[in-house]
Order: C-alpha cells, then structure tokens, then sequence
C-alpha cells in the first residue's frame, strides 16, 4: 500500500531542515512504519481471540527472583542496596 505524506509540512511542524537525501530516508522511513502498522490492523482483523488466550496464556506460577547481593556483583556501579547509573537527565531538560 502507498501512502503520501507531505514531508514540507511534516518537517515544518518539527522544526527540521531537510536535505533531499534526509527526505528521500525519512520517506523510505515512514513508508516502513505506516506499512508496518497497517500489518498489524490486518493481524488484528484476523486475530482469533479463543486461540491467541490459550497459545500466549501460561500459568501464573512464582519463582524466586535472583537474590539482590548477585545482581549488584554484577552491576558496574553500586551503593549497598541499589544499582547506580549515570544521571542523564537535568533540570535544564526537563523545564527548558
């Protein structure tokens, strides 16, 4: 299926300059993912409710989960209780 998009008032709205060669990728692009969402409308209008439950339905069954002191061994970066990971957000980000 082809759809048309209008790239110039695409990129308008998000603030993009665009050379002929992005464009011709974001097109390639976003022909990919229209195509691909309209798969899954299909798979979803095929979908048989009754035999999608008991092939994706397991039961629901405890397990021990991995004991707290092995994942932190094997985490880079650690205090005594958590996982500790570079801060990548500021305040800047997130109040402009």
């Amino acid at each position: 299926m082809t759809h048309a998009f209008d790239l110039d008032r695409l990129a308008e709205l998000a603030q993009l300059e665009l050379s002929e060669e992005e464009r011709s990728v974001l097109l390639r692009d976003m022909e990919r993912l229209v195509s691909f969402a309209d798969r899954l409308t299909m798979w979803e209008q095929d979908f048989d409710e009754e035999i999608a439950c008991q092939a994706a339905l397991r039961a629901d069954v405890p397990f021990p989960c991995t004991p707290r002191t092995e994942l932190l061994r094997s985490a880079p970066t650690h205090t005594d209780q958590y996982i500790t990971v570079p801060k990548t957000v500021t305040e800047e980000d997130c109040h402009g």
